[in-house]
């Protein structure tokens, strides 16, 4: 939650000052572009997560690292101020926070769809305008297979949960059999 709360602050910052500059896009490209070649170096990763390495042999590093990816003054600016604010380990969290800053602002909803089974390329779309019907926002959707829920699906919509799976029904019988034998009087 901590994690969350501090890495939504640093993108919330940087995402104003992008928008106001009609650049928000472009901002997300360079802080995954970043976020990516971190990731990509695991001497890289363990070099700027590092606690015994000081910020400043850090920002160097990374100086000499990203010189090559042509990033804006403000993209490394902002990776700079993240190695001395020690939040190198936010990284992730804020390139995330951001892109839902931007997806907010675009009218876009991101959607999972945990399923039983593959969906066709008709249920997707029926899926995506009934989302879209009930969220009046687009729909970005991400579908994952779960053969563990029998049937059914569970769909995650914005930052809210419906569970509509036979595996979760099945669960719920099962608790309210087990409350009606404790309540039974023999």
């Amino acid at each position: 939650m901590l994690l969350e709360t501090v890495a939504n602050r640093y993108a919330e910052a940087l995402y104003g000052m992008a928008k106001a500059e009609g650049k928000a896009k472009q901002q997300l490209k360079e802080l995954e572009q970043v976020s990516a070649v971190i990731a990509n170096s695991r001497a890289l990763g363990r070099a700027v997560q590092s606690p015994t390495i000081p910020p400043a042999v850090k920002r160097n590093i990374l100086r000499d690292v990203l010189k090559k990816e042509k990033l804006s003054p403000r993209t490394l600016h902002f990776f700079y101020l993240l190695v001395d604010k020690s939040r190198e380990l936010y990284v992730r969290a804020v390139v995330d926070s951001f892109r839902e800053f931007l997806r907010r602002d675009e009218g876009v909803v991101k959607c999972r769809a945990e399923v039983a089974s593959p969906l066709d390329e008709e249920m997707k779309a029926r899926l995506i305008e009934q989302i879209a019907k009930a969220t009046k926002m687009k729909v970005e959707l991400e579908v994952v297979e779960r053969p563990e829920l029998l049937a059914g699906a569970i769909l995650t919509v914005g930052d809210r949960l419906i569970d509509g799976s036979f595996s979760s029904q099945l669960t719920n019988i099962r608790k309210r059999f087990a409350r009606l034998e404790r309540a039974v009087v023999y």
